[in-house]
């Protein structure tokens, strides 16, 4: 099973928080396909923090990548951390994952980067003869937010979005725990917190849609 996260260009929207998060719950490989990745420094924060160390791979070329993928089986997910740029790894992975979802902000800027994307799927879909459906992620959310409309529309209005149910809000605790190299559901700390339960409600919401 395949997971990619990627879609924005823009920076900060927690692409990365939320791979390693679900890479953790899912017991799955991590696959850095980003030039500008940060999971080398999730790696180093680990191990100053004396945690386990990440499994994960980082696929120098195409050649590199398919041997990582072809790993993947319904038992050993991977989850691909994607740049939110065009390139022939990004349309590789994206070809051959299960399931791509788009962490996004409420942001004017990085909504509009997030349809710069659309095109991208839309030629990947086309290239493999299948419909590759993009679950736009409400991400770093504003606690207090309550109106979707804008994303309401974009994943309405887009052939190949679709909006997740999950919405993951803005807290300290992502933060905190990642100063660490950790997810908030592998920190004592945070296993009972806000933070975890959208993580878990978020893992849930994914094995339904690729029913594992």
């Amino acid at each position: 099973m395949i997971i990619a996260l990627g879609g924005t260009s823009k920076g900060g929207v927690g692409k990365t928080t939320a791979a390693a998060s679900l890479a953790h719950l899912l017991k799955a490989k991590l696959v850095e396909n980003d030039i500008r990745g940060q999971l080398k420094c999730i790696e180093n924060f680990r191990e100053h923090s004396e945690l386990e160390k990440l499994d994960v791979e980082y696929p120098k070329n195409k050649t590199d990548l398919i041997k990582v993928l072809e790993k993947s089986t319904k038992d050993n997910c991977i989850v691909i951390d994607c740049g939110g740029y065009d390139s022939e790894l990004i349309r590789i992975a994206l070809a051959a994952s299960d399931l791509v979802i788009a962490p996004c902000k409420n942001s004017t800027l990085e909504q509009s980067s997030l349809i710069e994307f659309h095109s991208v799927i839309a030629d990947v879909s086309v290239n493999v003869k299948r419909k590759i459906d993009v679950h736009i992620l409400r991400n770093r959310i504003h606690p207090s937010t309550t109106n979707f409309e804008d994303f309401e529309y974009i994943s309405t209005e887009f052939k190949y979005f679709k909006l997740l149910n999950t919405v993951i809000r803005q807290r300290v605790d992502f933060e905190k725990a990642m100063e660490k190299g950790a997810s908030v559901t592998e920190l004592k700390k945070y296993k009972h917190s806000r933070s975890a339960k959208e993580i878990k409600a978020l893992v849930t919401e994914i094995k339904s849609l690729i029913k594992l």
